[in-house]
């Protein structure tokens, strides 16, 4: 399912990309990530992690205002996913989401929780 990590309106800073890239490095050290040379694609890079019958596929948008996550495996991205809150200024608020807005939690300063997913 793909999920969206943003604010709820117009960010005040841009993310940092190499920041975002270091954070994935991270959480997925097996991920193979590309720079999309695509100008015409909204993306400037691409994360894809497969383990198992586990996958998680992250794009970073050019527009360094979110992130995007097409993953089957959501609870256990909770880490990654409070990192990832952890680069939009504190006053924000942001929110993990689906694409049709069905599915919306706040993840709060703090981070989120198992049981908040």
């Amino acid at each position: 399912m793909k999920y969206f990590i943003s604010p709820d309106k117009e960010p005040k800073e841009k993310l940092i990309e190499a920041k975002l890239i270091q954070i994935i490095s991270k959480y997925f050290p097996n991920a193979t990530i590309e720079k999309i040379e695509d100008e015409k694609r909204a993306y400037s890079h691409q994360a894809i992690f497969e383990k198992d019958e586990k996958f998680t596929d992250i794009l970073i948008p050019k527009s360094l205002d979110s992130l995007v996550i097409n993953t089957n495996m959501l609870d256990d991205l909770i880490d990654f996913i409070n990192a990832i809150r952890n680069q939009f200024l504190e006053n924000e608020n942001i929110l993990l989401y689906d694409e049709s807005y069905s599915y919306v939690v706040p993840i709060p300063n703090e981070g989120i929780m198992s049981d908040m997913l």
